[in-house]
């Protein structure tokens, strides 16, 4: 009876032998946020990198934009202009769906782009509709931000 009532506490009580997890402090290095982390149980390490409206995931920058950016159209560094849809292809590859369940605006207001096309950029317009003046998103210091991400242990699969 006392054995069974002792596990009972043990159950009751939370304990961090269960899913041993250390939710990571916010850094931050430049204008960019990084957060890391660590899932001892998975033996995995989960990192976010951020600043206000971009995030980095899945080797690609999220652009965050108004819901209703149905037609994007991007330029970096004052480059020529591309269509957001033409990276689908890409960005299916890295592991994004291409589409979600709004018919009517199936980016949801997200414009991604793969890194390899942002390397070494300082800036990206976007134009969310063509009714709408672009939008300029400064990008300085996201190379050095993966880099301290990666010194981190944030390793290529695990920003999220």
């Amino acid at each position: 009876m006392l054995l069974k009532l002792a596990l009972i506490v043990l159950l009751l009580f939370p304990t961090h032998w269960g899913h041993a997890r250390s939710r990571g402090e916010r850094v931050r290095i430049g204008a960019w946020t990084m957060r890391v982390d660590s899932d001892r149980f998975r033996d995995q390490v989960r990192c976010q990198l951020f600043e206000r409206n971009v995030s980095y995931q899945r080797r690609a920058l999220v652009f965050h934009l108004p819901r209703r950016a149905d037609d994007a159209v991007y330029r970096i560094d004052g480059g020529p202009p591309m269509w957001a849809r033409s990276d689908a292809m890409e960005l299916a590859d890295l592991g994004f769906t291409l589409h979600s369940d709004d018919l009517a605006n199936p980016s949801g207001g997200l414009v991604r782009i793969p890194q390899p096309r942002i390397a070494g950029a300082h800036a990206v317009s976007i134009e969310p509709r063509s009714d709408v003046a672009p939008l300029r998103f400064n990008i300085d210091g996201f190379a050095a931000a993966l880099d301290a991400a990666r010194k981190a242990g944030c390793g290529a699969d695990a920003f999220y």
